[in-house]
């Protein structure tokens, strides 16, 4: 692949090149990704994002949200795509690309780094050119606002039904005949779903018909301490004076929920879970009956991402100013 370069001004004149790339590597996915899915990587130890300085005769580490850019290149073509490196150390970035499951993307994504302000470009014709910090068009992502760069910790949505286009699925157990559309009124009746932490969305309708229901997250994953019961809601409450549909009905961050248990490791808490959701006989008593419809739950789903070795831009010359002893 060739190597990335945007230029200084809209005239063409000047190009620059971040010094060192990554590529991050896909196995075998496990689920169809999609495009516009937000995607993550662990940094564990690498300092991408880490600018170092002088002051007062000392070297002096920092962060720098705008020094690296994550590209997808293929034989053709270079797009950069919105990053952004959260507080657990995690490279997330959005997809530019629908993989099914089983396969790979057909072209690589690079991590450019240490390069400052690389994010602030915006692509003219078939040209990257240099922005403005901080007002000009950028490729960082954010976890707050709105808008093309808002980092979705849950993109990765699991729709009952027909509609679904993830490899996953919802389950509905009981005896035959009680669950009609995905909805039921019979206590005992279940479901369950798969997903990969920390963070998970369950939507579902609530409203004058709805009753309680019992709900357990149970870690699948093999590591450190195996697979258990983890989190435990009892009597959750469906129940709403208006009728309202494909709403969250329930909502969990397993690394700040207090109550959360037998989780230590980041292994663990970006795992593989699975939830239990169970009808109860009792409803509130405001409650005409004891309804239940799970429509979908969305979080990120963990494709084992990983970085594979440091390349330096093979155009950068080096002088030598003694020899080697």
């Amino acid at each position: 692949m060739s190597w990335f370069n945007y230029y200084t001004t809209s005239g063409l004149t000047t190009s620059v090149k971040p010094p060192i790339r990554r590529s991050i590597s896909f196995p075998a996915l496990a689920d169809n990704l999609k495009i516009n899915d937000w995607i993550h990587a662990p940094l564990d130890e690498l300092n991408i994002g880490q600018v170092f300085s002088s002051s007062n005769n000392a070297i002096e580490q920092s962060f720098d949200q705008d020094s690296y850019l994550v590209a997808y290149e293929t034989a053709t073509s270079t797009t950069a795509t919105y990053s952004y490196i959260d507080d657990n150390n995690n490279l997330y970035f959005r997809s530019l690309t629908d993989v099914n499951a089983g396969s790979r993307p057909d072209g690589a994504y690079y991590i450019y780094y240490h390069s400052d302000n690389i994010q602030y470009i915006s692509l003219i014709g078939s040209n990257y050119v240099r922005t403005v910090n901080p007002s000009g068009s950028n490729f960082m992502g954010s976890p707050t606002g709105s808008g093309s760069n808002l980092v979705n910790y849950y993109s990765h949505s699991v729709v009952a039904g027909s509609s679904n286009v993830r490899v996953s699925q919802i389950t509905y157990l009981g005896d035959p005949g009680i669950w009609v559309s995905g909805k039921t009124q019979t206590a005992g009746a279940k479901v369950l779903g798969n997903f990969d932490g920390p963070k998970l969305v369950i939507y579902g309708d609530k409203g004058p018909d709805k009753g309680k229901i019992n709900l357990k997250i149970i870690k699948t994953s093999a590591t450190t301490s195996g697979q258990s019961v983890v989190y435990t809601s009892n009597g959750i409450d469906l129940y709403n004076t208006n009728a309202v549909v494909d709403t969250p009905m329930f909502t969990i961050d397993l690394k700040t929920q207090t109550s959360v248990t037998g989780l230590n490791a980041y292994d663990d808490y970006y795992g593989s879970f699975s939830y239990e959701i169970e009808l109860l006989p009792a409803k509130n008593q405001a409650s005409s009956a004891t309804g239940l419809s799970v429509t979908k739950h969305t979080y990120s789903k963990n494709y084992k991402l990983s970085f594979n070795k440091e390349e330096i831009d093979p155009s950068i010359s080096f002088t030598s100013t003694g020899v080697i002893r």
